[in-house]
């Protein structure tokens, strides 16, 4: 997993979180495809969870072979941003007086139009 995809010009905000996590565990992880929302935290607890590991751990990840659809999330800092962010929507707090614009993914993916 990186810690981030390419940035550049062309790029909008949402593409900017699309960043793939390979996990390779023949005769443990099927071969599939999980198309749920996740982020750097993630990582830990489901090694731990293809491990069948029970182990106490303190961070805000989760094990991604048990998260649905509907308990998607997401959360980066970018420089001086907080971008928060689900199956639906992207969050992009600029930690500042002005209110976050609030972009909903599925009507606008380029993140143009604060709802």
């Amino acid at each position: 997993m990186a810690d981030h995809a390419r940035t550049g010009e062309g790029l909008s905000l949402s593409d900017q979180h699309h960043i793939p996590l390979l996990a390779y565990a023949p005769g443990t992880l099927p071969p599939s495809i999980n198309q749920v929302v996740d982020s750097q935290v993630d990582p830990v607890p489901t090694i731990l969870g293809l491990l069948q590991l029970k182990a106490r751990q303190a961070s805000w990840g989760r094990d991604l072979g048990e998260v649905s659809k509907d308990q998607e999330f997401a959360v980066s800092v970018v420089g001086d941003e907080v971008r928060w962010r689900d199956s639906r929507y992207l969050l992009n707090d600029t930690l500042t007086d002005h209110p976050p614009p609030l972009f909903d993914l599925t009507k606008d993916p380029g993140c143009n139009t604060d709802v």
